[in-house]
């Protein structure tokens, strides 16, 4: 984890676990937020919350990000090196913080390399980055992190606040975009939990 960042498109997907289909934003959320940058994968069955593999995790649900002193957790199986966009054979975690938006805005103002690299965040945004006592980088996602967690710890209580979605170089002191989990709460929760409680085929 740590090249440049696509937004959320695809993901690879295990045929034995997840059905084919799957649930995409609408063009407009309100008119408000911007289409495909979520996307919800129905399992073919049930799984064990008590399996190795699986945790389950609550969705953040406030509008205001984490406190820029809250660490959080991305993870994904991306490139480790901006160089080079071979993925990792491990699943990989690194831990992030929060950027103010006026310091985001302000960093991203200063990006000039094109449209897949943001100016400035909009509502359904955050950004984030690995950063130590000297300011420098330790932690940021890379190509192939893209749909990733970016997730809080609380006790033993897991919350989705993001997902990995866009940004410039990674590893650089460019924050990594994120896609603001609370901002799609009513398109997910219609998806999952839809009117009459029938879950759609």
């Amino acid at each position: 984890m740590n090249g440049e960042k696509n937004v959320i498109e695809c993901a690879y997907v295990r045929s034995d676990i997840f059905k084919a289909t799957y649930f995409s934003t609408p063009l407009l959320l309100g008119n408000t937020l911007p289409a495909g940058l979520i996307k919800c994968l129905k399992v073919k069955q049930r799984q064990s919350l008590t399996s190795r593999t699986w945790h389950p995790a609550c969705l953040f649900t406030n509008y205001t990000d984490p406190d820029s002193d809250t660490f959080l957790t991305i993870a994904g199986w991306g490139s480790t090196d901006p160089n080079d966009v071979s993925t990792s054979p491990i699943l990989l975690k690194a831990n992030v913080t929060t950027l103010l938006r006026d310091t985001c805005n302000s960093t991203l103002a200063q990006n000039k390399s094109g449209r897949r690299s943001p100016n400035e965040l909009q509502e359904s945004q955050l950004c984030a980055l690995g950063r130590n006592a000297q300011n420098e980088t330790t932690g940021d996602t890379c190509v192939g992190d893209s749909g990733g967690p970016l997730e809080l710890v609380d006790g033993r209580r897991r919350y989705i606040v993001g997902v990995t979605s866009s940004g410039k170089l990674c590893g650089s002191r460019w924050p990594g975009i994120y896609t603001r989990v609370s901002r799609y709460l009513d398109w997910i929760e219609s998806i999952v939990w839809p009117a009459g409680g029938v879950i759609p085929h």
